[in-house]
C-alpha cells in the first residue's frame, strides 16, 4: 500500500519487516505503531478499501511481532 508518491511504495512492508528484525534482535522490546495510517492513501468515500486494508496490514503486522497498535477508528471502522 502506498500514497501515489514512489518513495512509499514499501512502507508497510518495511514497518513489517523492521517489526520483524527489531523482535529478533530484542525479543522482550514493545513495537509500537500507528496502523490506521496505512488506510489514509485512500479517499474518504472509500470506506470499503480503507477499513479492508488496515485489518490485514494489522494481522501481519502482529505475526511480525506488533506488540500495540494505534488506530482512527473512523477511519477504519470495525476491526
Amino acid at each position: 500500500m502506498a500514497t501515489g508518491i514512489e518513495e512509499h511504495n514499501n512502507y508497510a512492508v518495511d514497518f513489517i519487516e523492521a517489526t520483524r528484525q527489531i523482535k529478533a534482535k530484542l525479543p522482550y522490546a514493545k513495537v509500537s505503531g500507528g496502523v490506521s495510517n496505512i488506510s489514509f492513501f485512500f479517499p474518504r468515500p472509500e470506506r470499503g478499501a480503507r477499513s479492508h486494508g488496515t485489518p490485514r496490514f494489522l494481522y501481519r503486522a502482529i505475526q511480525a511481532g506488533l506488540g500495540y497498535g494505534h488506530r482512527e477508528r473512523r477511519a477504519i471502522g470495525d476491526l
